[in-house]
């Protein structure tokens, strides 16, 4: 499976995200044609490598996802970490006890859209930017402040 550290990747195409794989079709009038004839339904998985040097270990690692449509589930070298059935709002995941610091890291993440599931064509994959941070142990947590009136 994907998510594995040892699963050889090595024939898959590089991309960036953002990235909509359905868009690229095939088109099929036998697909749902509520979704513009598109393989909505179809499942995907996206891999980056990546370290973080040593030095952070005493620091808090997140994954911030802005948008993936949708049924998404996040692996950090091979440990599910997160599940998300929603796509439409981002999240941000504490990934600091899953890190090698200073080693070799992988995150993979799972789409699996179902058919049906929205009205129109919502798009499939990691649409929107996704950002690493490192931090403090001591810092505003995510969506932490805000004003109201």
């Amino acid at each position: 499976m994907a998510s594995t550290v040892a699963y050889n990747d090595s024939n898959w195409r590089p991309l960036s995200v953002p990235h909509d794989y359905v868009i690229e079709g095939p088109f099929k009038p036998d697909y749902n044609l509520r979704t513009g004839g598109l393989p909505i339904s179809e499942h995907a998985w996206y891999r980056k490598y990546f370290t973080i040097d040593g030095i952070e270990k005493d620091n808090v690692v997140t994954l911030e996802f802005d948008g993936i449509m949708n049924n998404s589930t996040i692996f950090i070298n091979g440990k599910k970490v997160y599940h998300r059935p929603y796509g439409y709002i981002g999240s941000q995941i504490d990934i600091t006890a899953y890190i090698n610091f200073g080693g070799n890291n992988i995150v993979a993440v799972k789409v699996n859209p179902e058919d049906l599931s929205a009205r129109g064509y919502p798009g499939a994959g990691i649409y929107r930017n996704v950002r690493f941070e490192i931090k403090i142990p001591v810092h505003v947590k995510h969506w932490g402040t805000y004003i109201t009136t």
